[in-house]
Protein backbone atom coordinates (compact mmCIF):
# COMPACT_ATOMS: atom_id res chain seq x y z
CA UNK A 1 0.00 0.00 0.00
CA UNK A 2 0.98 3.19 -0.75
CA UNK A 3 -1.16 5.58 1.00
CA UNK A 4 -3.00 6.18 4.03
CA UNK A 5 -5.63 8.04 5.10
CA UNK A 6 -7.55 7.78 8.74
CA UNK A 7 -11.12 8.21 10.01
CA UNK A 8 -13.17 6.61 12.87
CA UNK A 9 -14.56 3.86 10.99
CA UNK A 10 -12.08 3.38 7.84
CA UNK A 11 -8.68 4.16 6.23
CA UNK A 12 -8.63 5.56 2.91
CA UNK A 13 -5.86 3.15 1.08
CA UNK A 14 -4.36 2.70 -2.31
CA UNK A 15 -3.39 -0.51 -3.15
CA UNK A 16 -0.84 -1.56 -5.99
CA UNK A 17 -1.09 -4.83 -7.85
CA UNK A 18 0.64 -6.17 -10.64
CA UNK A 19 -1.11 -7.18 -13.85
CA UNK A 20 -0.85 -11.06 -15.01
CA UNK A 21 0.75 -11.30 -18.44
CA UNK A 22 -2.39 -12.26 -20.68
CA UNK A 23 -2.46 -11.02 -23.91
CA UNK A 24 -6.02 -10.54 -24.72
CA UNK A 25 -6.02 -8.37 -21.37
CA UNK A 26 -2.92 -6.35 -22.38
CA UNK A 27 -4.85 -5.71 -25.73
CA UNK A 28 -7.61 -4.15 -24.13
CA UNK A 29 -5.84 -2.05 -21.74
CA UNK A 30 -4.00 -0.66 -24.52
CA UNK A 31 -6.95 0.24 -26.53
CA UNK A 32 -8.87 2.01 -23.25
CA UNK A 33 -5.53 3.99 -22.75
CA UNK A 34 -5.17 5.19 -26.61
CA UNK A 35 -9.48 6.07 -26.15
CA UNK A 36 -8.42 8.18 -22.97
CA UNK A 37 -5.63 10.19 -24.21
CA UNK A 38 -7.68 10.92 -26.89
CA UNK A 39 -10.50 12.28 -24.62
CA UNK A 40 -7.74 13.76 -22.39
CA UNK A 41 -6.19 15.96 -25.45
CA UNK A 42 -9.84 16.94 -26.60
CA UNK A 43 -10.68 18.25 -22.87
CA UNK A 44 -7.58 20.05 -22.61
CA UNK A 45 -8.07 22.22 -26.15
CA UNK A 46 -11.70 23.04 -25.11
CA UNK A 47 -10.78 24.30 -21.62
CA UNK A 48 -7.81 26.29 -23.12
CA UNK A 49 -10.31 27.65 -25.72
CA UNK A 50 -13.06 28.65 -22.96
CA UNK A 51 -10.69 29.35 -20.24
CA UNK A 52 -11.48 33.16 -20.26
CA UNK A 53 -14.90 33.40 -21.21
CA UNK A 54 -16.33 29.82 -19.83
CA UNK A 55 -15.25 29.59 -16.30
CA UNK A 56 -15.78 26.08 -14.88
CA UNK A 57 -15.05 24.37 -11.41
CA UNK A 58 -12.43 21.95 -12.80
CA UNK A 59 -11.50 20.58 -9.05
CA UNK A 60 -15.21 19.53 -8.13
CA UNK A 61 -17.60 16.96 -9.07
CA UNK A 62 -19.81 19.20 -10.70
CA UNK A 63 -17.45 21.05 -12.51
CA UNK A 64 -16.48 17.28 -13.99
CA UNK A 65 -20.18 16.83 -14.62
CA UNK A 66 -20.29 20.04 -16.86
CA UNK A 67 -17.57 19.25 -19.05
CA UNK A 68 -19.02 15.36 -19.27
CA UNK A 69 -22.22 17.14 -20.18
CA UNK A 70 -20.59 18.01 -23.74
CA UNK A 71 -19.50 14.45 -24.27
CA UNK A 72 -22.14 13.36 -26.61
CA UNK A 73 -21.16 16.54 -28.99
CA UNK A 74 -17.59 15.81 -28.79
CA UNK A 75 -17.90 12.15 -30.13
CA UNK A 76 -20.53 12.88 -32.69
CA UNK A 77 -18.17 15.13 -34.36
CA UNK A 78 -15.07 12.96 -33.82
CA UNK A 79 -15.32 9.39 -35.65
CA UNK A 80 -12.56 8.44 -33.79
CA UNK A 81 -14.29 9.31 -30.14
CA UNK A 82 -17.21 6.76 -31.45
CA UNK A 83 -16.44 3.79 -29.81
CA UNK A 84 -15.14 5.12 -26.43
CA UNK A 85 -17.22 3.73 -23.43
CA UNK A 86 -18.53 6.32 -21.15
CA UNK A 87 -16.56 5.62 -18.10
CA UNK A 88 -13.10 5.64 -20.12
CA UNK A 89 -14.44 8.88 -21.55
CA UNK A 90 -15.11 10.47 -17.74
CA UNK A 91 -11.91 9.23 -16.42
CA UNK A 92 -9.89 11.05 -19.30
CA UNK A 93 -12.02 14.51 -18.59
CA UNK A 94 -11.71 14.07 -14.62
CA UNK A 95 -7.73 13.64 -15.40
CA UNK A 96 -7.47 16.69 -18.04
CA UNK A 97 -9.33 18.81 -15.83
CA UNK A 98 -7.16 18.04 -12.70
CA UNK A 99 -4.46 19.18 -14.93
CA UNK A 100 -5.83 22.70 -16.12
CA UNK A 101 -6.15 23.24 -12.79
CA UNK A 102 -2.82 22.82 -11.74
CA UNK A 103 -1.66 24.97 -14.71
CA UNK A 104 -3.77 27.50 -13.65
CA UNK A 105 -2.36 27.54 -10.19
CA UNK A 106 0.97 27.33 -11.36
CA UNK A 107 0.36 30.31 -13.32
CA UNK A 108 -1.30 32.38 -10.74
CA UNK A 109 1.73 31.78 -8.60
CA UNK A 110 4.02 33.10 -11.21
CA UNK A 111 2.36 36.19 -11.67
CA UNK A 112 2.22 37.05 -8.23
CA UNK A 113 6.41 36.36 -8.01
CA UNK A 114 6.59 38.92 -10.63
CA UNK A 115 4.50 41.11 -9.46
CA UNK A 116 6.49 41.09 -6.28
CA UNK A 117 9.87 41.46 -8.30
CA UNK A 118 8.57 44.52 -10.12
CA UNK A 119 7.19 46.09 -6.76
CA UNK A 120 10.69 45.84 -4.91
CA UNK A 121 12.17 47.06 -8.36
CA UNK A 122 14.56 43.72 -8.41
CA UNK A 123 15.18 41.65 -11.13
CA UNK A 124 12.89 38.71 -11.41
CA UNK A 125 14.92 35.54 -10.47
CA UNK A 126 16.27 32.72 -12.37
CA UNK A 127 14.25 30.29 -11.10
CA UNK A 128 10.82 32.29 -11.56
CA UNK A 129 11.98 32.79 -14.98
CA UNK A 130 11.96 29.10 -15.59
CA UNK A 131 8.63 28.69 -14.20
CA UNK A 132 6.75 30.49 -16.86
CA UNK A 133 3.56 28.89 -17.47
CA UNK A 134 3.25 27.32 -21.28
CA UNK A 135 0.00 25.84 -22.00
CA UNK A 136 1.97 22.97 -24.06
CA UNK A 137 3.06 21.63 -20.69
CA UNK A 138 -0.10 20.17 -20.61
CA UNK A 139 0.88 18.18 -23.88
CA UNK A 140 4.37 17.00 -23.19
CA UNK A 141 3.58 14.52 -20.82
CA UNK A 142 0.91 13.10 -22.62
CA UNK A 143 2.85 13.09 -25.90
CA UNK A 144 6.21 11.35 -24.16
CA UNK A 145 4.07 8.72 -23.72
CA UNK A 146 2.47 8.38 -26.70
CA UNK A 147 6.05 8.55 -28.28
CA UNK A 148 7.34 6.14 -26.00
CA UNK A 149 4.48 3.73 -26.08
CA UNK A 150 3.21 4.16 -22.43
CA UNK A 151 -0.38 3.62 -21.52
CA UNK A 152 -2.57 4.83 -18.67
CA UNK A 153 -6.02 4.48 -17.89
CA UNK A 154 -7.66 5.82 -15.34
CA UNK A 155 -11.66 4.86 -13.75
CA UNK A 156 -13.20 6.52 -11.04
CA UNK A 157 -16.61 4.53 -11.01
CA UNK A 158 -17.75 1.25 -10.78
CA UNK A 159 -14.35 -0.76 -10.45
CA UNK A 160 -15.29 -3.78 -8.48
CA UNK A 161 -13.25 -7.04 -6.70
CA UNK A 162 -14.80 -10.21 -8.59
CA UNK A 163 -12.32 -12.54 -6.45
CA UNK A 164 -8.73 -13.22 -4.69
CA UNK A 165 -7.04 -11.95 -8.35
CA UNK A 166 -9.91 -10.63 -10.57
CA UNK A 167 -10.75 -6.53 -10.82
CA UNK A 168 -13.13 -5.81 -12.71
CA UNK A 169 -12.58 -2.43 -14.79
CA UNK A 170 -15.52 -0.41 -16.81
CA UNK A 171 -14.29 -0.40 -20.23
CA UNK A 172 -11.21 -2.85 -20.06
CA UNK A 173 -12.96 -5.85 -18.56
CA UNK A 174 -11.80 -7.88 -16.12
CA UNK A 175 -7.90 -7.89 -15.36
CA UNK A 176 -6.31 -10.50 -13.20
CA UNK A 177 -3.92 -9.78 -10.75
CA UNK A 178 -0.39 -11.59 -9.35
CA UNK A 179 -1.41 -10.19 -5.69
CA UNK A 180 -4.18 -10.44 -3.67
CA UNK A 181 -6.85 -8.06 -3.86
CA UNK A 182 -8.57 -7.40 0.25
CA UNK A 183 -11.59 -8.72 0.51
CA UNK A 184 -12.91 -6.39 2.76
CA UNK A 185 -11.81 -2.99 0.39
CA UNK A 186 -14.07 -1.05 -0.80
CA UNK A 187 -12.91 0.07 -4.40
CA UNK A 188 -13.76 3.75 -5.14
CA UNK A 189 -11.33 4.35 -8.04
CA UNK A 190 -8.15 2.77 -10.36
CA UNK A 191 -5.44 4.27 -12.69
CA UNK A 192 -3.37 1.52 -14.72
CA UNK A 193 -0.15 2.06 -15.22
CA UNK A 194 2.41 0.43 -17.77
CA UNK A 195 5.53 -0.42 -16.42
CA UNK A 196 7.87 -2.02 -19.68
CA UNK A 197 11.40 -0.85 -18.84
CA UNK A 198 12.19 1.69 -20.88
CA UNK A 199 14.84 -0.43 -22.81
CA UNK A 200 12.28 -2.40 -23.92
CA UNK A 201 9.68 0.60 -25.65
CA UNK A 202 9.61 1.26 -28.91
CA UNK A 203 6.93 2.69 -31.63
CA UNK A 204 4.44 -0.35 -32.14
CA UNK A 205 5.33 -2.14 -29.25
CA UNK A 206 3.36 -5.41 -29.18
CA UNK A 207 0.61 -5.59 -25.78
CA UNK A 208 1.76 -8.95 -25.53
CA UNK A 209 5.31 -7.73 -24.43
CA UNK A 210 3.84 -4.95 -21.95
CA UNK A 211 3.24 -5.11 -18.47
CA UNK A 212 1.11 -2.83 -16.42
CA UNK A 213 0.58 -2.01 -12.79
CA UNK A 214 -2.91 -1.04 -11.15
CA UNK A 215 -3.21 1.20 -8.33
CA UNK A 216 -6.52 0.41 -6.71
CA UNK A 217 -7.69 3.40 -4.23
CA UNK A 218 -10.49 2.29 -1.59
CA UNK A 219 -11.84 2.17 1.76
CA UNK A 220 -10.53 -0.14 4.30
CA UNK A 221 -12.28 -1.03 7.56
CA UNK A 222 -10.15 0.58 10.44
CA UNK A 223 -8.94 -2.31 12.27
CA UNK A 224 -9.10 -2.22 16.40
CA UNK A 225 -6.31 -2.54 18.20
CA UNK A 226 -5.21 -6.47 19.00
CA UNK A 227 -5.26 -6.44 22.34
CA UNK A 228 -6.75 -3.97 24.82
CA UNK A 229 -3.92 -4.78 26.29
CA UNK A 230 -0.09 -4.09 25.58
CA UNK A 231 0.16 -7.70 24.62
CA UNK A 232 3.19 -8.90 22.76
CA UNK A 233 5.70 -5.46 22.14
CA UNK A 234 9.20 -5.01 20.67
CA UNK A 235 11.76 -2.15 20.46
CA UNK A 236 13.29 -1.37 17.25
CA UNK A 237 17.01 0.60 16.90
CA UNK A 238 18.02 1.78 13.94
CA UNK A 239 21.80 1.41 13.11
CA UNK A 240 24.50 1.93 10.30
CA UNK A 241 25.64 -1.41 10.40
CA UNK A 242 22.77 -3.44 11.57
CA UNK A 243 19.55 -2.02 9.81
CA UNK A 244 17.37 -2.70 12.40
CA UNK A 245 17.71 -4.68 15.83
CA UNK A 246 14.40 -5.88 17.40
CA UNK A 247 13.92 -6.95 21.17
CA UNK A 248 10.73 -8.36 22.06
CA UNK A 249 9.37 -9.53 25.55
CA UNK A 250 10.57 -12.81 25.29
CA UNK A 251 14.07 -11.95 24.95
CA UNK A 252 14.15 -12.58 21.14
CA UNK A 253 16.64 -10.47 19.13
CA UNK A 254 16.35 -9.87 15.65
CA UNK A 255 18.62 -8.60 13.28
CA UNK A 256 17.94 -7.08 9.79
CA UNK A 257 20.94 -6.53 7.53
CA UNK A 258 21.45 -4.16 4.67
CA UNK A 259 21.85 -5.86 1.44
CA UNK A 260 25.71 -4.48 0.87
CA UNK A 261 26.30 -6.46 -2.43
CA UNK A 262 23.54 -4.72 -3.94
CA UNK A 263 24.65 -0.91 -2.46
CA UNK A 264 28.43 -1.78 -3.14
CA UNK A 265 27.08 -2.73 -7.48
CA UNK A 266 24.95 0.56 -7.05
CA UNK A 267 27.46 2.88 -5.89
CA UNK A 268 29.90 1.57 -8.36
CA UNK A 269 27.52 2.02 -10.84
CA UNK A 270 26.84 5.68 -9.95
CA UNK A 271 30.74 6.63 -9.66
CA UNK A 272 31.10 5.02 -12.93
CA UNK A 273 28.27 6.80 -14.38
CA UNK A 274 29.19 10.28 -12.79
CA UNK A 275 33.16 10.12 -14.29
CA UNK A 276 30.93 9.85 -17.71
CA UNK A 277 28.99 12.60 -16.88
CA UNK A 278 32.20 14.43 -16.29
CA UNK A 279 33.65 13.98 -19.40
CA UNK A 280 30.91 15.24 -21.59
CA UNK A 281 29.92 19.23 -22.58
CA UNK A 282 27.32 20.19 -20.00
CA UNK A 283 23.90 20.30 -21.65
CA UNK A 284 24.68 18.37 -24.65
CA UNK A 285 22.49 15.42 -25.58
CA UNK A 286 25.08 13.17 -23.81
CA UNK A 287 25.18 14.88 -20.89
CA UNK A 288 20.90 14.61 -21.22
CA UNK A 289 20.88 11.15 -21.69
CA UNK A 290 23.74 10.27 -18.64
CA UNK A 291 21.73 12.77 -16.46
CA UNK A 292 18.74 11.37 -17.05
CA UNK A 293 20.38 7.11 -16.25
CA UNK A 294 21.60 8.77 -13.89
CA UNK A 295 18.49 9.50 -12.15
CA UNK A 296 16.62 6.16 -13.31
CA UNK A 297 19.62 4.72 -11.26
CA UNK A 298 19.05 5.97 -8.40
CA UNK A 299 15.30 5.60 -8.32
CA UNK A 300 15.57 1.94 -9.06
CA UNK A 301 18.25 1.56 -5.45
CA UNK A 302 15.25 3.89 -3.50
CA UNK A 303 12.52 1.46 -4.85
CA UNK A 304 14.19 -1.52 -4.06
CA UNK A 305 15.24 -0.54 -0.28
CA UNK A 306 11.49 0.61 0.08
CA UNK A 307 10.48 -2.80 -1.23
CA UNK A 308 12.69 -4.65 1.45
CA UNK A 309 11.33 -2.54 3.76
CA UNK A 310 8.21 -2.81 3.51
CA UNK A 311 8.41 -6.72 3.57
CA UNK A 312 10.12 -6.08 7.31
CA UNK A 313 7.30 -3.64 8.61
CA UNK A 314 4.61 -6.83 7.33
CA UNK A 315 6.66 -9.05 9.15
CA UNK A 316 6.85 -7.10 12.53
CA UNK A 317 3.47 -5.29 12.15
CA UNK A 318 1.88 -9.74 11.75
CA UNK A 319 3.73 -10.64 14.53
CA UNK A 320 3.43 -8.20 17.97
CA UNK A 321 0.64 -6.16 19.61
CA UNK A 322 2.93 -3.21 20.15
CA UNK A 323 5.55 -1.84 18.38
CA UNK A 324 8.51 0.89 20.38
CA UNK A 325 10.47 2.63 17.72
CA UNK A 326 12.70 5.65 18.48
CA UNK A 327 11.54 8.76 17.19
CA UNK A 328 14.87 9.87 15.24
CA UNK A 329 15.38 13.30 13.46
CA UNK A 330 17.38 13.67 10.70
CA UNK A 331 18.32 17.32 10.59
CA UNK A 332 19.40 17.35 14.23
CA UNK A 333 21.22 13.93 13.73
CA UNK A 334 23.24 15.26 10.34
CA UNK A 335 24.15 18.85 11.69
CA UNK A 336 27.61 20.14 10.21
CA UNK A 337 30.35 20.34 12.44
CA UNK A 338 32.21 22.47 10.12
CA UNK A 339 32.36 25.55 12.78
CA UNK A 340 33.45 28.83 11.80
CA UNK A 341 36.60 30.36 11.31
CA UNK A 342 37.23 31.08 14.74
CA UNK A 343 35.64 28.02 16.58
CA UNK A 344 36.49 25.16 13.76
CA UNK A 345 34.98 22.19 14.65
CA UNK A 346 36.81 18.50 15.39
CA UNK A 347 36.42 15.32 12.98
CA UNK A 348 35.00 17.55 10.21
CA UNK A 349 35.89 14.46 7.73
CA UNK A 350 34.55 11.60 9.87
CA UNK A 351 31.10 13.80 11.21
CA UNK A 352 30.67 14.13 7.40
CA UNK A 353 30.89 10.04 6.78
CA UNK A 354 29.06 9.68 9.47
CA UNK A 355 26.13 11.96 8.17
CA UNK A 356 26.32 10.39 5.25
CA UNK A 357 25.43 7.29 6.38
CA UNK A 358 22.37 8.16 8.35
CA UNK A 359 21.03 9.91 5.81
CA UNK A 360 21.39 6.35 3.62
CA UNK A 361 19.29 4.40 6.15
CA UNK A 362 16.71 6.72 6.49
CA UNK A 363 15.25 5.74 9.62
CA UNK A 364 11.96 8.39 9.29
CA UNK A 365 11.04 6.50 6.05
CA UNK A 366 10.98 3.13 7.95
CA UNK A 367 9.04 4.57 10.78
CA UNK A 368 6.07 5.39 7.93
CA UNK A 369 6.47 2.64 6.35
CA UNK A 370 6.23 0.72 9.86
CA UNK A 371 3.22 2.99 10.34
CA UNK A 372 1.37 2.28 7.77
CA UNK A 373 1.61 -1.19 8.20
CA UNK A 374 0.46 -1.29 11.46
CA UNK A 375 -2.78 0.63 10.76
CA UNK A 376 -3.78 -2.34 8.42
CA UNK A 377 -2.95 -4.90 11.19
CA UNK A 378 -4.66 -3.07 14.14
CA UNK A 379 -0.99 -2.66 16.11
CA UNK A 380 0.12 -0.07 18.64
CA UNK A 381 3.03 1.85 17.51
CA UNK A 382 4.64 4.33 20.09
CA UNK A 383 7.42 6.95 19.31
CA UNK A 384 9.97 6.96 21.97
CA UNK A 385 12.30 9.87 22.43
CA UNK A 386 16.03 8.18 21.29
CA UNK A 387 18.06 10.51 24.05
CA UNK A 388 21.01 7.98 25.82
CA UNK A 389 18.88 4.42 24.68
CA UNK A 390 22.08 3.49 23.68
CA UNK A 391 24.25 4.78 26.58
CA UNK A 392 22.00 3.57 29.58
CA UNK A 393 22.50 -0.28 30.49
CA UNK A 394 18.97 -2.18 30.37
CA UNK A 395 20.26 -3.97 33.72
CA UNK A 396 20.81 -1.18 36.04
CA UNK A 397 20.22 1.64 34.53
CA UNK A 398 23.24 3.51 34.37
CA UNK A 399 23.58 5.99 31.47
CA UNK A 400 27.39 7.06 30.83
CA UNK A 401 28.63 7.83 27.44
CA UNK A 402 31.57 5.53 28.17
CA UNK A 403 29.42 2.32 28.32
CA UNK A 404 29.34 2.42 24.78
CA UNK A 405 32.96 0.63 24.17
CA UNK A 406 32.56 0.04 20.49
CA UNK A 407 30.03 0.00 17.51
CA UNK A 408 29.13 -3.80 19.02
CA UNK A 409 30.31 -3.66 22.24
CA UNK A 410 28.26 -2.64 25.36
CA UNK A 411 30.10 -2.69 28.80
CA UNK A 412 28.66 -1.04 31.92
CA UNK A 413 30.67 0.83 33.63
CA UNK A 414 28.70 0.68 37.32
CA UNK A 415 27.59 -3.21 37.41
CA UNK A 416 29.71 -4.53 34.45
CA UNK A 417 26.86 -5.98 32.34
CA UNK A 418 28.07 -6.65 29.05
CA UNK A 419 25.93 -7.32 25.33
CA UNK A 420 25.37 -6.19 22.13
CA UNK A 421 25.00 -2.27 21.70
CA UNK A 422 22.31 -2.35 19.19
CA UNK A 423 20.13 -4.75 21.46
CA UNK A 424 20.88 -3.17 24.58
CA UNK A 425 19.07 -0.13 23.06
CA UNK A 426 16.19 -2.01 21.36
CA UNK A 427 15.63 -3.14 25.01
CA UNK A 428 15.84 0.04 26.45
CA UNK A 429 13.71 1.30 23.92
CA UNK A 430 11.09 -1.37 24.64
CA UNK A 431 11.12 -0.83 27.77
CA UNK A 432 10.71 2.87 27.51
CA UNK A 433 7.74 2.66 25.05
CA UNK A 434 5.88 0.06 27.45
CA UNK A 435 6.13 2.04 30.86
CA UNK A 436 4.67 5.07 28.41
CA UNK A 437 1.77 3.50 27.47
CA UNK A 438 1.02 1.93 30.81
CA UNK A 439 1.14 5.56 31.98
CA UNK A 440 -1.02 6.83 29.50
CA UNK A 441 -3.63 3.52 30.24
CA UNK A 442 -3.95 4.03 34.28
CA UNK A 443 -4.90 8.01 34.10
CA UNK A 444 -7.35 7.03 31.32
CA UNK A 445 -8.73 4.81 33.48
CA UNK A 446 -8.71 6.97 36.76
CA UNK A 447 -10.23 10.01 34.42
CA UNK A 448 -6.57 12.09 35.45
CA UNK A 449 -6.04 11.93 31.35
CA UNK A 450 -9.53 12.36 29.31
CA UNK A 451 -7.28 13.05 25.98
CA UNK A 452 -7.58 10.14 23.47
CA UNK A 453 -4.77 7.48 23.25
CA UNK A 454 -2.88 7.00 20.32
CA UNK A 455 0.14 8.66 18.33
CA UNK A 456 -1.98 11.35 17.47
CA UNK A 457 -2.92 12.85 20.65
CA UNK A 458 -1.19 15.62 22.12
CA UNK A 459 0.38 15.03 25.33
CA UNK A 460 2.27 17.17 27.73
CA UNK A 461 5.93 16.15 27.91
CA UNK A 462 7.45 15.79 31.66
CA UNK A 463 10.23 18.69 30.07
CA UNK A 464 7.47 21.09 29.38
CA UNK A 465 5.60 20.58 33.05
CA UNK A 466 9.01 21.13 34.57
CA UNK A 467 9.92 24.46 32.62
CA UNK A 468 6.43 25.44 33.53
CA UNK A 469 6.98 28.31 36.43
CA UNK A 470 5.27 27.06 39.54
CA UNK A 471 1.67 28.67 40.38
CA UNK A 472 1.53 29.25 36.25
CA UNK A 473 -1.79 27.46 34.92
CA UNK A 474 -1.62 25.48 32.59
CA UNK A 475 -1.74 25.84 29.07
CA UNK A 476 -5.68 24.99 27.35
CA UNK A 477 -5.96 21.99 24.90
CA UNK A 478 -6.27 24.39 21.92
CA UNK A 479 -6.47 28.00 21.48
CA UNK A 480 -9.84 29.28 20.40
CA UNK A 481 -9.87 30.40 16.62
CA UNK A 482 -9.27 34.28 16.65
CA UNK A 483 -7.95 34.32 20.14
CA UNK A 484 -3.70 35.88 20.21
CA UNK A 485 -1.81 36.18 23.47
CA UNK A 486 0.12 39.15 24.54
CA UNK A 487 3.15 37.40 23.59
CA UNK A 488 2.23 37.31 19.85
CA UNK A 489 0.75 40.51 19.74
CA UNK A 490 4.26 42.02 20.56
CA UNK A 491 5.81 39.97 18.63
CA UNK A 492 3.66 41.41 15.38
Amino acid sequence: MAKNRRNADFIVSTVRLHAAHVADQNRRIVQAAQQQRAVHNRTVEHLLRHQSDEPLQKRTAKGVTGLFGRWPNWRAENEALADTPSLVARGGISAASDQVAKWETTNREHAVLVAKAQTDAKPIPRRVQRRTPNPRRLYRARKQEERLGRHRVRIDENVRRVNRRTIHVPGVGNIQTKDDIPEDLDIRSCIILERTPRTRLKPGLDPTERTFRIHVTGRLPNPAAKNDDIGTACGIDHGVVTAMTVADTNENILAFQHDLDQARRATWRLRRLHRRISQCRTGSRTWKQRQNLNRRLRSKHDRRRRHRRRGWANQLAHAYDTICIEKLTANRMTRNSRGTSEAPGAKVAQKTGLNRSLLGIAPAEQTTILQRAAERTGTRVELVNPQRTSQQCNACGHADRKNRESQARFRCGSCGHTDNADANAARNIRDRGVATIRARMDASRAGDNPRPEGADARRRTERQERSRRPGTPAPSEKTPHGVRSKLQHARE
